[in-house]
């Protein structure tokens, strides 16, 4: 999926450094959203429900036509759990360690984004058997794109400088990085339109929460699409008539 550019809409005013008192506020702030939007069902007890109706004849006949997908939603499957794992060790860690905190930083980035892939090719691996808007909105699409944006830029590709008409570099401020779950500081470097750094403030924690929300969402519409199938099949009418 392309990320368009926020940039318009979250850049601040031009900060050279970050007082610690603004990193305590932000550090409150992170874990206020945590306690406020509690975790959602954890995504390993939908991805064993999906399994399970997949394996259902009706489901699994229609998913039989395309062996490629069979394999695929197995893969996004797995990954899905896997990259839950990782980002819920991220939210526990109370590292105290600079580097260990850059790692774990650079792990929950990359790992909201793999999460992220494996969502998407999950419903399209089920193309056969659900509809991808209907479980994949557009306005869930875009939700997305937000943690993608800031992992391209903090961690993905931050000196490759391309950003549309404007070349721009990225990096994490050292002093941002607070205990997790937190926030941190993507610094931004654009020579042409200003001499100085600008700052853009990432909240992590906002940023987990709102993507297990969305995953949570899409699983269950899957769910209830791969349910539907199974109440319209012949085979499940068939043996209700005959329970009758």
């Amino acid at each position: 999926m392309e990320a368009d550019d926020p940039t318009p809409q979250i850049r601040t005013a031009v900060v050279a450094t970050t007082s610690s008192a603004t990193r305590q506020r932000a550090e409150t702030v992170s874990l206020l959203i945590v306690r406020r939007y509690p975790r959602p069902m954890p995504i390993k007890e939908l991805t064993d429900e999906i399994n399970s109706l997949r394996h259902e004849e009706a489901i699994s006949e229609r998913l039989a036509e395309s062996a490629e997908a069979v394999v695929q939603a197995t893969a996004c499957i797995e990954v899905l759990e896997d990259t839950d794992l990782a980002i819920a060790s991220y939210r526990a860690s109370s590292s105290s360690d600079q580097g260990a905190r850059y790692l774990a930083l650079y792990g929950v980035l990359q790992a909201l984004q793999t999460q992220e892939d494996a969502l998407e090719h999950l419903v399209r691996a089920f193309d056969k058997a659900v509809d991808f808007r209907t479980c994949f909105p557009t306005q869930e699409e875009k939700s997305l794109k937000d943690a993608l944006i800031v992992r391209h830029r903090a961690v993905g590709h931050p000196t490759k400088g391309e950003c549309k008409n404007r070349l721009r570099y990225y990096g994490i401020s050292r002093l941002s990085i607070v205990r997790l779950p937190g926030s941190f500081d993507l610094i931004e470097w654009d020579k042409v339109h200003s001499p100085e750094a600008g700052v853009i403030p990432v909240s992590v924690a906002d940023t987990i929460v709102a993507q297990t929300r969305t995953v949570e969402g899409v699983l269950r519409r899957v769910i209830e699409s791969l349910r539907g199938l199974l109440v319209a099949s012949p085979d499940t009418d068939d043996s209700q008539q005959g329970s009758s």
